[in-house]
């Protein structure tokens, strides 16, 4: 015994999605998509942004360690300019510019050249590639007896 379903005319009373209804649905989920894809180029730029922030936070540390072991080993009087050329360093596929600058300061204001004070400003900083334009300064005190 068949189905009163499966007899003929009784096909039009069978309730499915009409074209336009599909069509409605794909392009909400067209948008949602859309949306999706952005959020995700988003998230991806801003990963990025942040991986070269703290790479460059990690190189101008790395200098001032530096500076400060050369300080230890050769003494106050050897740490100048002129040990700490501009540099650039690839790392992650990005270049960074590294430069270092060393001035003897009033220990007054800590701003001022003030030659034979016994206290010298050293300023490191790190400029992530152009595309980021980020650039990241680390400032240190070192004087004749620390």
């Amino acid at each position: 015994m068949k189905s009163s379903f499966f007899k003929k005319g009784n096909f039009s009373s069978a309730r499915g999605f009409s074209f336009i209804e599909a069509l409605f649905a794909i392009v909400i989920l067209s948008f949602a998509a859309i949306g999706l894809m952005n959020l995700l180029s988003n998230i991806s730029y801003i990963h990025y942004r942040e991986e070269a922030s703290t790479l460059a936070v990690h190189l101008a540390e790395e200098k001032l360690e530096k500076i400060i072991s050369d300080k230890i080993s050769q003494g106050y009087a050897a740490i100048s300019n002129s040990l700490y050329p501009s540099e650039t360093i690839t790392l992650n596929n990005l270049n960074f510019t590294r430069t270092t600058n060393i001035d003897e300061v009033s220990t007054t204001d800590l701003l001022t050249t003030s030659a034979g004070s016994g206290l010298k400003r050293v300023e490191v900083t790190v400029t992530a590639p152009v595309t980021l334009s980020q650039t990241v300064r680390v400032t240190s005190l070192m004087g004749y007896y620390l």
